[in-house]
């Protein structure tokens, strides 16, 4: 069996083989795994740097990191959708009635019709991840002249003058980086998997299918941005 995925680097989407795609993917289990990892990272980084010990864009890394793998995960967004994330308006706003944040995209900007809204880290992890993204966005996130959550590190000295810049390409490089050397720390070199953006969508899909409550299908359809039809499909 043949599927079609996106690849940035050619720009268009190339045919893959169900077998290539999951040899390359992870357990949703695995994939919690793997967040819970990031986020000890993160936090041991922070601490670190808070002792003098490390440099500040190297928890800023990590932290970012840590909450790109959580949305994909638990999200099933598309990766766009969280480098173009900004923190203003109706566009990401924090809603205190329901205590998590709540993202909003208009026609224009994702591929179904109508306004698309969800809120996000979706599940019983929601509340311990709202906390991490606020912590992240009060205290760990400079103050950069633009709203973007997420930005560009530029840690080397030669890239150093992009830092904090707005990100203007997909970071599927950077994922699939992560993900290699998460799983091959948790789970030895054998084990090691470099997971595309788009296999989160196909895992976090496969996962609900399984074990999600059905009375949630609509908004794990909104977050993935498919009809419920398409949803149970992927």
């Amino acid at each position: 069996k043949i599927r079609s995925q996106y690849d940035p680097k050619k720009g268009r989407r190339v045919r893959s083989s169900i077998e290539a795609i999951e040899d390359r993917m992870l357990e949703h289990g695995e994939c919690e795994q793997v967040v819970a990892y990031l986020r000890q990272r993160a936090l041991h980084f922070e601490a670190q740097y808070q002792a003098g010990l490390e440099k500040q864009e190297v928890m800023e890394g990590a932290w970012m990191d840590y909450l790109w793998i959580a949305m994909l995960t638990y999200g099933g967004m598309r990766i766009r959708e969280i480098y173009q994330m900004e923190y203003r308006g109706q566009r990401l706003y924090y809603d205190e009635s329901d205590n998590c944040y709540w993202c909003k995209l208009f026609p224009a900007e994702h591929k179904t019709s109508g306004d698309r809204a969800y809120p996000l880290f979706p599940g019983p992890l929601q509340a311990q991840l709202t906390a991490d993204f606020t912590h992240f966005w009060q205290n760990v996130r400079p103050n950069w002249p633009h709203q973007f959550v997420f930005y560009q590190r530029g840690t080397s000295q030669n890239r150093f003058i992009n830092r904090g810049k707005p990100i203007i390409e997909r970071p599927s490089h950077i994922i699939r980086r992560i993900m290699f050397n998460a799983s091959r720390e948790l789970f030895g070199e054998d084990k090691a998997k470099a997971m595309t953006p788009h296999d989160f969508r196909r895992s976090s899909a496969t996962w609900f299918a399984h074990y999600g409550h059905i009375e949630d299908v609509s908004i794990f359809a909104q977050l993935h941005g498919h009809s419920v039809n398409m949803l149970l499909d992927l």
